[in-house]
């Protein structure tokens, strides 16, 4: 596309420009704004449309899920307790044997410790004579009771 002057034109001069050059200028320009109005909407359309899709979500949503929920609530209550009551009922009957195991090993050890320092004690006092000591009685010599 070459366009050649000799003189400045004057609004009256006509200048005479090539089919070609117009089609390919007019084809440039509408390449070059098709491209400029893509650039636009690619950065402006997203975030109107986000902020109409949150606003949209906003509204329906809490009014949506509320209704859901509410019109299951019974149900979900039942299947929770259904699933969640067992645990919880084998939590506590593991947690109770524990707790009765360890009472029964205190208890037993607080009367070992009972029976241990009575038999000491007594030892000491010469009370307890070990059994090789006792005297035995024999049938006939035993009181009657």
């Amino acid at each position: 596309m070459s366009v050649e002057f000799t003189r400045d034109p004057s609004p009256s001069d006509e200048v005479s420009v090539d089919e070609d050059d117009i089609k390919a200028l007019t084809a440039s320009i509408s390449r070059l704004t098709t491209n400029l109005v893509q650039r636009m909407a690619q950065d402006t359309v997203p975030a109107l449309v986000k902020g109409q899709v949150e606003q949209t979500l906003e509204n329906i949503v809490p009014e949506a899920l509320n209704a859901a929920i509410a019109s299951q609530m019974g149900t979900l209550v039942e299947q929770g307790l259904k699933t969640i009551v067992p645990g919880l009922v084998e939590a506590a009957i593991a947690e109770e044997r524990v707790l009765i195991k360890e009472t029964a090993q205190e208890v037993a050890r607080q009367i070992r410790r009972s029976v241990v320092s009575v038999q000491i004690h007594r030892v000491r006092l010469g009370i307890g004579k070990p059994a090789s000591r006792r005297r035995r009685w024999s049938r006939a010599s035993r009181p009657a009771t």
